[in-house]
Protein backbone atom coordinates (compact mmCIF):
# COMPACT_ATOMS: atom_id res chain seq x y z
CA UNK A 1 0.00 0.00 0.00
CA UNK A 2 1.35 3.30 -1.17
CA UNK A 3 2.00 5.77 1.78
CA UNK A 4 -0.36 9.06 2.28
CA UNK A 5 0.67 11.84 4.19
CA UNK A 6 -1.76 14.76 5.21
CA UNK A 7 -1.30 18.02 4.72
CA UNK A 8 0.73 19.26 8.01
CA UNK A 9 3.08 16.08 7.35
CA UNK A 10 3.81 17.21 3.75
CA UNK A 11 3.94 21.33 5.20
CA UNK A 12 6.98 20.30 7.69
CA UNK A 13 9.05 17.49 5.27
CA UNK A 14 8.88 20.58 2.09
CA UNK A 15 9.05 23.75 4.26
CA UNK A 16 6.26 25.07 2.66
CA UNK A 17 3.18 26.10 4.64
CA UNK A 18 -0.10 24.44 4.21
CA UNK A 19 -1.63 27.93 2.91
CA UNK A 20 1.12 28.10 -0.13
CA UNK A 21 0.28 24.13 -0.40
CA UNK A 22 -2.95 25.11 -1.10
CA UNK A 23 -2.65 27.83 -3.02
CA UNK A 24 -0.44 25.99 -5.54
CA UNK A 25 -2.79 23.39 -6.05
CA UNK A 26 -5.59 25.68 -6.33
CA UNK A 27 -3.91 28.39 -9.06
CA UNK A 28 -1.27 26.12 -10.62
CA UNK A 29 -2.51 22.62 -10.60
CA UNK A 30 1.33 22.11 -9.15
CA UNK A 31 -0.21 18.38 -7.90
CA UNK A 32 -3.22 16.90 -7.50
CA UNK A 33 -4.05 15.19 -4.39
CA UNK A 34 -6.16 12.51 -3.36
CA UNK A 35 -9.29 12.96 -0.83
CA UNK A 36 -10.09 10.97 1.96
CA UNK A 37 -12.89 9.32 3.13
CA UNK A 38 -13.35 12.52 5.83
CA UNK A 39 -12.83 14.67 2.13
CA UNK A 40 -8.92 15.76 3.39
CA UNK A 41 -6.41 15.69 1.02
CA UNK A 42 -3.45 13.34 1.00
CA UNK A 43 -0.30 13.09 -0.88
CA UNK A 44 1.92 10.53 -2.58
CA UNK A 45 5.68 10.55 -1.75
CA UNK A 46 5.89 11.69 -5.62
CA UNK A 47 3.81 14.63 -4.57
CA UNK A 48 5.75 15.39 -1.55
CA UNK A 49 9.21 15.24 -3.32
CA UNK A 50 7.49 17.25 -6.64
CA UNK A 51 6.06 19.98 -4.09
CA UNK A 52 10.17 19.87 -2.25
CA UNK A 53 11.58 20.28 -6.11
CA UNK A 54 9.23 22.85 -6.67
CA UNK A 55 9.98 25.14 -4.11
CA UNK A 56 14.02 24.57 -4.79
CA UNK A 57 13.48 26.30 -8.42
CA UNK A 58 11.22 29.03 -6.74
CA UNK A 59 13.71 29.61 -4.16
CA UNK A 60 16.45 29.91 -6.85
CA UNK A 61 13.75 32.82 -8.76
CA UNK A 62 11.61 30.73 -11.06
CA UNK A 63 8.09 31.76 -10.41
CA UNK A 64 5.93 29.19 -9.68
CA UNK A 65 3.68 30.00 -12.45
CA UNK A 66 5.93 29.04 -15.18
CA UNK A 67 7.11 25.68 -13.52
CA UNK A 68 3.74 24.49 -11.79
CA UNK A 69 2.53 22.15 -14.95
CA UNK A 70 6.18 20.91 -16.31
CA UNK A 71 6.82 17.57 -15.68
CA UNK A 72 9.20 15.83 -13.29
CA UNK A 73 11.87 15.20 -15.39
CA UNK A 74 11.96 18.95 -16.61
CA UNK A 75 12.12 20.31 -13.22
CA UNK A 76 14.83 17.69 -12.31
CA UNK A 77 16.55 19.43 -15.31
CA UNK A 78 16.15 23.07 -13.94
CA UNK A 79 18.13 21.90 -11.18
CA UNK A 80 21.08 20.51 -13.29
CA UNK A 81 23.01 23.21 -14.22
CA UNK A 82 23.72 23.97 -10.60
CA UNK A 83 25.58 21.22 -10.28
CA UNK A 84 27.50 21.13 -13.36
CA UNK A 85 27.99 24.06 -14.37
CA UNK A 86 31.19 25.60 -13.44
CA UNK A 87 29.57 29.21 -13.95
CA UNK A 88 26.84 30.31 -12.15
CA UNK A 89 23.36 29.89 -13.18
CA UNK A 90 22.06 33.58 -14.84
CA UNK A 91 20.64 35.72 -12.44
CA UNK A 92 16.50 36.53 -12.66
CA UNK A 93 15.85 39.96 -13.62
CA UNK A 94 15.26 42.49 -10.36
CA UNK A 95 12.27 42.44 -8.99
CA UNK A 96 11.12 46.23 -9.54
CA UNK A 97 11.42 49.17 -7.02
CA UNK A 98 7.25 49.24 -7.42
CA UNK A 99 6.89 45.95 -6.09
CA UNK A 100 9.00 45.85 -3.52
CA UNK A 101 7.61 49.16 -2.36
CA UNK A 102 3.72 47.56 -2.29
CA UNK A 103 5.47 44.49 -0.50
CA UNK A 104 7.18 46.86 1.81
CA UNK A 105 3.89 48.81 3.31
CA UNK A 106 1.38 45.91 2.76
CA UNK A 107 3.55 44.40 5.53
CA UNK A 108 4.07 47.16 7.56
CA UNK A 109 0.42 48.06 7.21
CA UNK A 110 -0.06 44.46 8.56
CA UNK A 111 1.87 44.87 11.33
CA UNK A 112 0.54 48.23 12.65
CA UNK A 113 -2.64 47.14 12.58
CA UNK A 114 -1.62 43.86 14.72
CA UNK A 115 -2.85 41.55 11.63
CA UNK A 116 -0.79 39.27 12.60
CA UNK A 117 -2.88 36.67 10.48
CA UNK A 118 -2.55 38.58 7.58
CA UNK A 119 1.24 38.86 8.27
CA UNK A 120 2.48 35.27 7.57
CA UNK A 121 0.87 34.68 4.36
CA UNK A 122 2.14 38.01 3.54
CA UNK A 123 5.85 37.31 4.23
CA UNK A 124 5.51 33.76 2.39
CA UNK A 125 4.12 35.06 -0.49
CA UNK A 126 7.35 37.40 -0.85
CA UNK A 127 9.68 35.11 -0.17
CA UNK A 128 7.96 32.91 -3.02
CA UNK A 129 7.92 35.82 -5.63
CA UNK A 130 10.82 37.63 -5.13
CA UNK A 131 14.54 36.06 -5.64
CA UNK A 132 16.48 35.67 -2.93
CA UNK A 133 18.46 38.88 -3.20
CA UNK A 134 15.51 40.53 -3.73
CA UNK A 135 13.56 39.15 -0.75
CA UNK A 136 16.89 39.73 1.30
CA UNK A 137 17.71 43.29 0.43
CA UNK A 138 13.97 44.76 -0.86
CA UNK A 139 12.05 43.11 1.98
CA UNK A 140 13.96 41.78 4.95
CA UNK A 141 16.41 43.68 5.78
CA UNK A 142 14.28 46.99 5.21
CA UNK A 143 11.63 45.53 7.08
CA UNK A 144 13.87 44.67 10.05
CA UNK A 145 15.82 48.47 9.73
CA UNK A 146 12.34 50.39 9.17
CA UNK A 147 10.34 48.58 12.18
CA UNK A 148 13.52 49.22 14.76
CA UNK A 149 13.17 52.64 14.09
CA UNK A 150 9.83 52.97 14.79
CA UNK A 151 10.61 51.09 18.08
CA UNK A 152 13.11 53.33 18.98
CA UNK A 153 10.77 56.52 18.24
CA UNK A 154 8.03 55.16 20.08
CA UNK A 155 5.86 54.51 16.36
CA UNK A 156 5.49 50.85 17.31
CA UNK A 157 5.71 48.58 20.27
CA UNK A 158 8.42 45.82 20.96
CA UNK A 159 5.87 43.48 20.65
CA UNK A 160 5.03 44.08 17.20
CA UNK A 161 8.91 43.80 16.41
CA UNK A 162 9.06 40.62 18.00
CA UNK A 163 6.09 39.19 16.17
CA UNK A 164 7.44 40.10 12.66
CA UNK A 165 10.65 38.93 14.05
CA UNK A 166 9.76 35.78 14.47
CA UNK A 167 7.26 34.99 10.93
CA UNK A 168 10.78 36.13 9.09
CA UNK A 169 12.60 33.63 11.08
CA UNK A 170 10.41 31.31 10.40
CA UNK A 171 10.07 31.48 6.61
CA UNK A 172 14.15 32.49 6.45
CA UNK A 173 14.58 28.80 8.23
CA UNK A 174 12.26 27.26 5.73
CA UNK A 175 14.11 28.91 3.16
CA UNK A 176 17.78 27.92 4.15
CA UNK A 177 16.75 24.77 4.84
CA UNK A 178 15.66 24.19 0.94
CA UNK A 179 18.56 26.01 -0.73
CA UNK A 180 20.56 23.87 1.62
CA UNK A 181 19.49 20.40 0.86
CA UNK A 182 21.61 20.15 -2.78
CA UNK A 183 25.18 21.22 -0.98
CA UNK A 184 26.39 18.19 0.46
CA UNK A 185 29.77 18.39 -1.70
CA UNK A 186 30.10 22.16 -1.37
CA UNK A 187 32.30 23.86 0.64
CA UNK A 188 31.52 23.96 4.40
CA UNK A 189 30.43 27.18 6.30
CA UNK A 190 29.31 27.06 10.28
CA UNK A 191 27.12 29.75 11.49
CA UNK A 192 26.59 30.54 14.90
CA UNK A 193 26.37 33.83 17.19
CA UNK A 194 28.88 33.59 20.53
CA UNK A 195 27.34 32.16 24.03
CA UNK A 196 24.88 35.16 25.39
CA UNK A 197 23.76 36.53 22.12
CA UNK A 198 20.51 35.18 21.08
CA UNK A 199 20.09 37.19 18.19
CA UNK A 200 19.64 34.67 15.34
CA UNK A 201 17.92 36.62 11.84
CA UNK A 202 21.61 37.94 11.12
CA UNK A 203 23.07 34.53 10.83
CA UNK A 204 19.85 32.68 9.16
CA UNK A 205 20.46 35.27 6.51
CA UNK A 206 23.75 34.59 6.37
CA UNK A 207 22.81 31.19 5.72
CA UNK A 208 20.85 31.56 2.74
CA UNK A 209 23.19 33.73 1.00
CA UNK A 210 25.54 31.31 1.50
CA UNK A 211 23.51 28.48 0.63
CA UNK A 212 22.51 29.76 -2.84
CA UNK A 213 26.04 30.06 -3.75
CA UNK A 214 26.16 26.67 -3.42
CA UNK A 215 27.64 26.32 0.12
CA UNK A 216 26.77 23.12 2.07
CA UNK A 217 25.71 25.94 5.29
CA UNK A 218 26.21 23.89 8.67
CA UNK A 219 23.56 26.48 10.98
CA UNK A 220 24.69 25.78 14.54
CA UNK A 221 21.98 28.53 15.52
CA UNK A 222 22.82 31.24 18.12
CA UNK A 223 24.31 31.07 21.79
CA UNK A 224 26.95 29.30 21.36
CA UNK A 225 30.09 28.89 23.49
CA UNK A 226 33.75 29.09 21.48
CA UNK A 227 34.94 25.31 22.70
CA UNK A 228 31.32 24.72 21.91
CA UNK A 229 31.86 25.92 17.76
CA UNK A 230 35.85 24.87 17.61
CA UNK A 231 34.82 20.97 18.28
CA UNK A 232 30.98 21.35 15.49
CA UNK A 233 33.28 22.82 13.30
CA UNK A 234 36.40 20.16 13.56
CA UNK A 235 33.76 16.98 13.61
CA UNK A 236 31.84 18.62 9.99
CA UNK A 237 35.49 19.58 8.69
CA UNK A 238 34.35 23.01 7.86
CA UNK A 239 35.92 25.71 5.67
CA UNK A 240 34.68 28.83 7.16
CA UNK A 241 33.73 29.27 10.45
CA UNK A 242 31.22 32.61 10.54
CA UNK A 243 30.29 34.26 13.49
CA UNK A 244 27.37 36.80 13.91
CA UNK A 245 27.49 39.71 16.49
CA UNK A 246 24.92 41.93 17.47
CA UNK A 247 25.40 44.43 19.71
CA UNK A 248 24.53 42.78 22.97
CA UNK A 249 25.49 44.21 26.73
CA UNK A 250 28.68 42.69 27.88
CA UNK A 251 27.18 41.46 30.69
CA UNK A 252 25.01 39.38 29.39
CA UNK A 253 27.42 37.50 27.30
CA UNK A 254 28.95 34.53 28.86
CA UNK A 255 32.22 35.55 27.47
CA UNK A 256 33.77 38.90 27.08
CA UNK A 257 34.58 39.09 23.34
CA UNK A 258 38.03 39.08 22.98
CA UNK A 259 38.29 36.08 25.05
CA UNK A 260 36.11 34.07 22.97
CA UNK A 261 37.46 35.34 19.89
CA UNK A 262 41.00 34.45 21.39
CA UNK A 263 39.87 31.03 22.45
CA UNK A 264 38.03 30.16 19.09
CA UNK A 265 41.38 31.21 17.48
CA UNK A 266 43.47 29.00 19.40
CA UNK A 267 40.84 25.70 18.94
CA UNK A 268 39.29 26.25 15.94
CA UNK A 269 40.96 23.72 13.17
CA UNK A 270 43.86 25.10 11.19
CA UNK A 271 42.20 24.78 8.40
CA UNK A 272 39.03 26.91 9.12
CA UNK A 273 38.90 30.38 8.61
CA UNK A 274 37.40 32.42 11.21
CA UNK A 275 35.03 35.38 9.53
CA UNK A 276 32.95 38.14 11.45
CA UNK A 277 30.12 39.56 10.62
CA UNK A 278 27.54 42.15 12.39
CA UNK A 279 28.06 45.05 15.13
CA UNK A 280 31.26 43.84 16.34
CA UNK A 281 32.56 44.48 12.73
CA UNK A 282 31.22 47.89 11.82
CA UNK A 283 33.25 49.26 14.91
CA UNK A 284 34.92 49.24 18.27
CA UNK A 285 37.99 47.53 19.34
CA UNK A 286 37.00 44.29 17.78
CA UNK A 287 38.69 44.91 14.34
CA UNK A 288 41.92 45.80 15.34
CA UNK A 289 41.97 42.51 17.56
CA UNK A 290 45.13 40.32 16.44
CA UNK A 291 44.37 36.86 15.47
CA UNK A 292 46.68 33.88 14.48
CA UNK A 293 44.53 32.66 11.36
CA UNK A 294 43.16 34.41 8.68
CA UNK A 295 40.42 36.58 9.65
CA UNK A 296 37.61 38.33 7.68
CA UNK A 297 35.62 41.43 9.17
CA UNK A 298 32.50 41.67 7.33
CA UNK A 299 30.26 45.01 7.34
CA UNK A 300 27.80 44.44 4.82
CA UNK A 301 25.89 41.05 3.11
CA UNK A 302 27.24 42.31 -0.39
CA UNK A 303 30.75 41.49 1.49
CA UNK A 304 29.63 38.45 2.17
CA UNK A 305 28.66 37.21 -0.91
CA UNK A 306 32.27 38.65 -2.30
CA UNK A 307 34.07 36.59 0.38
CA UNK A 308 31.87 33.87 -0.41
CA UNK A 309 32.12 33.59 -4.21
CA UNK A 310 36.23 34.41 -3.87
CA UNK A 311 36.73 31.89 -1.52
CA UNK A 312 34.69 28.86 -3.59
CA UNK A 313 36.45 29.93 -6.71
CA UNK A 314 39.83 29.73 -5.26
CA UNK A 315 39.34 26.51 -4.43
CA UNK A 316 38.49 25.17 -7.91
CA UNK A 317 41.57 26.87 -8.94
Amino acid sequence: MTEKLNIKAVSRLVGLSEHTIRAWEKRYGAITPERASTGRRTYSMAETERLQTLYRLVCRGHSISSIASLPMPNLKQLLEPRKTEAKAEESPPPASVTDLQATHEAILGSLRRFDFDALSPQIAKAALRFDIHSFIHGVALPLMREVGRQVDTGSMLIAQEHALSVMLRDQLGQMLKTLNTDNHRGKKIAVATPGGDIHEFGILLSGIVAAALGWSVQYLGPNLPSEELARACAALECDVALLGTAPVPPEELKQPWKDYLRDLDDKLPKRAALWIGGAAALDGPLPRLKLRRGTEWIDSIEKLERLLQEHAEAKRS
